[in-house]
């Protein structure tokens, strides 16, 4: 699962990463650790070339009434990679509104002992990177949900309750992950885990949006048997 992650470059960089431009007019800081539960207003690319804010928290285009959004986007901050076509709320989105969710790390939790606790993981190169998201338009809103799939062995060891992770897509995919017209079996190819190799992650504290939730701390009690990072 994929609940909180960063994006802590600046507009100028996402820009020129992406090749895109922040188009909404919002003016947009650095997020530290962007909780799903805070429905946070996210940078995503809809469409090659611009960058606007969506919701986090999917609200699928048929929902009658606010009771029933408000309830049913508690439930689609991810879309499983596995059966994402025949889900009622993604099967429309990943066919014809795929996006690009921007981010720089993500955050998982590892099971020890009776206890949980927090790693940050983000690429080697310290990059910005587009996680594989749909979208949805209801009642002139715009919501998104993050895909997810099987993780990596990396991330595996982390998050070794669930083991799964955001879909990151390579740069080289990215427009075509954007593009219309592709079939299922297109679609499919590009959700797999991203290669752990290019990953590093360490443990953190629990804190909310602010830098301190991306520092290194060492748990005692914590040692896992192979190194990770």
């Amino acid at each position: 699962m994929c609940f909180n992650y960063s994006v802590t470059k600046e507009p100028e960089e996402i820009e020129e990463r992406f090749e895109a431009e922040f188009t909404d007019g919002e003016h947009f800081s650095r997020i530290y650790n962007a909780f799903a539960l805070d429905f946070p207003s996210m940078p995503v690319i809809t469409e090659a070339g611009s960058i606007r804010f969506l919701t986090w928290g999917l609200i699928p285009f048929w929902v009658r009434g606010v009771e029933k959004a408000e309830t049913i986007r508690k439930m689609t901050f991810n879309a499983r990679a596995e059966d994402i076509f025949e889900t009622p709320s993604f099967r429309v989105p990943v066919r014809k509104r795929r996006c690009l969710v921007i981010a720089d790390g993500f955050f998982e939790w590892h099971h020890r002992g009776g206890r949980r606790y927090p790693y940050y993981l983000r690429l080697k190169s310290g990059e910005a990177f587009g996680m594989a998201g749909i979208w949805d338009r209801w009642e002139g809103h715009d919501t998104f949900s993050i895909i997810t799939t099987e993780a990596n062995p990396l991330v595996a060891e982390i998050h070794n309750t669930k083991k799964r992770m955001p879909v990151i897509l390579e740069p080289s995919m990215e427009g075509g992950w954007l593009s219309e017209g592709l079939s299922e079996g297109d679609i499919v190819s590009m959700l797999g885990p991203y290669p752990q190799e290019e990953m590093e992650g360490w443990p953190v504290a629990r804190h909310g949006n602010t830098p301190e939730a991306l520092e290194r701390v060492d748990y005692p009690e914590l040692k896992l048997q192979r190194r990770l990072f």
